[in-house]
């Protein structure tokens, strides 16, 4: 059962307290760029390294786009030090643009004080409780909060965003998975430079080249292409009282249970990261837990991921052979690729009137007919970075269908989704 949003308001009032980690990153400065004027949240605490912390804000401003004046005399507190003033500085919620590494402890802390924190890191990505939303693509997904392991005990929690060429490999299956249905797809990144962050590769080794090995890459975009095209099996409000019930015995067992366990076994169950998962480390589906707490990847799909860096500053471009379960087919039985750009441009929002959220734009996905479109370079900014550009649509020999897509990895990929989920919590009142 995949659980839909409810009783979402556009009009919000007052303004929402937010702090920013790791705010002097490539990531960090554009989450303060789409949120210094914002209508909804405004940016009160800004987190850095050690080696800023004290400093005022755009004393450590690296950006071709000035400083936002009212972001601009905020002294900066340590990310991991100071973690104690983002717990007491009356915020509501954190943007996370740390490193992963450091991510794992403080944003768990943050969550666990009752704060909502919006993740740009891979840290929890794979955390059975933790959602990777997209709202255009898996909105109703934000609901597993409400059975996260820090929601129940402080009212705080953890969103990620997805990585960020996963961002617009996914919109492209979801429009075709909805139309068509989609049995197996086979992706090739061309992912430019400002996604590895700053400082980034060497130009040396960039410039006129190709690096084709980006490390975890392939990885996370199959998984989490899965798990944001799967599902929620238990409503929100059963959840609790299945873990009650279920949890200890599952572990012993390892299968599904009449609900008979005592309550006093519940907290047996062995940390995520031990758990048994689909993949390593804290898995997209926990073998043991997974049915109860998280979401069930779609695992009918298969996912065939191969990453590449290239000399482009932004942008990362997809090359994408898809299988179709029910391909559309002419008169002459043969594909019809313009019932595949139609699906494309008749993708929309299965909420009504999303693109009020202030960074969701009116078209999420723009589809291009010109064979040598679309291009990094003049349509990554498309919907100011939001929009998905697809284009080249034709038929594949192998599978069904082929085409390239465009996503602006700093902005859909990472800042901008992580804003637009807060937006969404803001709006379905899952933020309070």
């Amino acid at each position: 059962m995949t659980l839909t949003l409810s009783n979402i308001d556009y009009n919000i009032s007052p303004k929402f307290r937010a702090g920013v980690l790791g705010g002097t990153g490539t990531v960090g400065q554009n989450l303060v760029l789409l949120l210094a004027n914002h209508p909804w949240i405004t940016v009160v605490a800004i987190g850095a390294s050690e080696r800023n912390a004290g400093k005022r804000y755009q004393d450590v401003w690296r950006n071709c786009r000035p400083c936002p004046e009212v972001v601009k005399d905020i002294v900066l507190w340590d990310a991991l030090q100071d973690k104690k003033k983002f717990i007491t500085g009356d915020l509501d919620l954190v943007f996370s643009a740390l490193d992963s590494e450091l991510a794992v402890q403080v944003e768990s802390d943050l969550a666990a004080s009752g704060l909502a924190v919006f993740s740009n890191a891979s840290s929890h990505r794979g955390d059975i409780d933790v959602p990777i939303v997209l709202p255009l693509v898996n909105p109703g997904h934000l609901e597993l909060v409400k059975i996260q392991r820090f929601y129940a005990k402080s009212g705080g929690y953890i969103v990620t965003n997805s990585n960020c060429s996963t961002a617009g490999f996914v919109t492209a299956l979801k429009a075709l998975q909805d139309a068509f249905g989609v049995d197996s797809a086979i992706c090739t990144t061309m992912q430019a430079v400002s996604g590895a962050g700053n400082p980034g590769p060497h130009w040396n080794q960039i410039d006129s080249n190709v690096v084709p090995y980006i490390p975890g890459e392939e990885e996370k975009i199959e998984n989490e292409t899965k798990k944001i095209l799967g599902k929620l099996p238990v409503s929100a409000e059963q959840a609790p009282a299945l873990d009650a019930h279920t949890c200890a015995a599952e572990k012993n067992t390892g299968k599904e249970t009449d609900g008979s366990t005592s309550v006093e076994h519940q907290d047996e169950r062995p940390p995520l990261s031990d758990a048994s998962s689909s993949t390593s480390g804290r898995g997209t589906v926990c073998a043991v837990y997974g049915k109860i707490h998280g979401i069930i990847p779609n695992d009918q799909i298969r996912i065939s991921a191969s990453v590449n860096r290239v000399p482009v500053v932004d942008g990362h471009t997809m090359s994408v052979s898809v299988k179709l379960t029910k391909p559309p087919l002419d008169e002459n039985m043969k594909l019809n690729t313009s019932a595949i750009e139609e699906a494309f441009e008749n993708f929309t929002f299965s909420i009504p009137d999303m693109d009020k959220l202030p960074v969701i734009p009116s078209k999420f996905i723009q589809v291009f007919r010109s064979l040598d479109e679309p291009q990094p370079k003049f349509h990554s900014q498309i919907g100011n970075g939001m929009t998905v550009s697809i284009g080249k649509v034709r038929a594949c020999s192998v599978l069904d269908v082929k085409f390239t897509l465009v996503v602006n990895n700093a902005i859909l990929g990472a800042a901008g989704g992580a804003v637009a989920n807060a937006e969404l919590a803001i709006a379905s009142r899952i933020l309070l």
